[in-house]
Order: structure tokens, then C-alpha cells, then sequence
């Protein structure tokens, strides 16, 4: 039985009862105002619902808070390999992508403190960029290694 089953059968049982007219007025006031409470109540939630179910279907495709993107992490398992480092251009080669997306994703790792840079100036610059302590814990304790 619904509440607002309820709230009507406590109405009817009132109404039936021998009870003075001034309590029974009173009575089927209370029962109005809570079957009114019920409805708005029941309209509430199936509006929680379906704002619910919108934001579930908007994080269906955002990573949970903490993961990387699949190339970042592919990124750094290169690296994990590379104990030298590797240029953006190289990465990108390796991971078949372009230098752009390559670029993007090490300055996600480099916000998140991953991944440290080094500046090799033998015949000519070369920027690299090596694995940081913080970046080989992710890929452990995340199981990518």
C-alpha cells in the first residue's frame, strides 16, 4: 500500500468512526496536507531520478578521477623502458601517433609531476624526458607493469 493509500484510508476511517465533527475536520485536513507532502515528495524523487540517470550517462565516457588517458599510461611505460629518455618525436614514433598528441600528453604527465624533463646539449639541443619516482609508482601500483 502506497502513502498515499494510506493517508486515503485514514480518511475513510475517520470519516466512518464515531468521532466528534470537529476531529474528523481535522483529521482529513492532516490527511490532505500529507497526501499532498507525499505527492510533491514522489514528484521529487522521480525528478532526483532522472537527473541521476543524465549525469550517469554523462560520466559513462569520463575516466574515473586518477586514470590516464590508454597513451599517457602507453607513454609511460615506454619510458619505463627508455631509462635515457626520449624526445617527443621519438615517443610519438614509437606510439604511432602524432607529435601534437604526443606533446599533449607529456604535459599532463609533467602537471602531474610523472615525468621530469632533461636538456642534453652534446651536438646540439635535445630535450628529453624521463621517468619520475611518481610515474613509476602509477604504472605499479596501477598494474601497467
Amino acid at each position: 500500500m502506497s502513502a498515499i493509500d494510506t493517508a486515503k484510508e485514514i480518511a475513510r476511517i475517520a470519516s466512518t468512526a464515531t468521532l466528534g465533527k470537529d476531529v474528523i475536520d481535522l483529521l482529513e485536513k492532516k490527511v490532505t496536507l500529507l497526501t499532498e507532502q507525499v505527492t510533491t515528495l514522489e514528484t521529487q524523487n522521480t525528478d532526483l531520478k532522472q537527473k541521476v540517470a543524465n549525469l550517469g550517462q554523462q560520466l559513462a565516457g569520463v575516466p574515473p578521477k586518477g586514470e590516464l588517458h590508454p597513451d599517457a599510461v602507453r607513454l609511460l611505460k615506454l619510458l619505463f623502458e627508455h631509462d635515457e629518455g626520449l624526445t617527443v618525436s621519438e615517443t610519438a614514433r614509437a606510439l604511432g601517433i602524432s607529435k601534437g598528441i604526443a606533446q599533449y600528453h607529456y604535459d599532463v604527465l609533467l602537471d602531474a609531476e610523472m615525468v621530469g624533463l632533461r636538456l642534453i646539449t652534446l651536438m646540439g639541443d635535445k630535450l628529453t624526458l624521463l621517468l619520475k619516482p611518481t610515474g613509476r609508482a602509477y604504472l605499479v601500483e596501477h598494474g601497467h607493469i
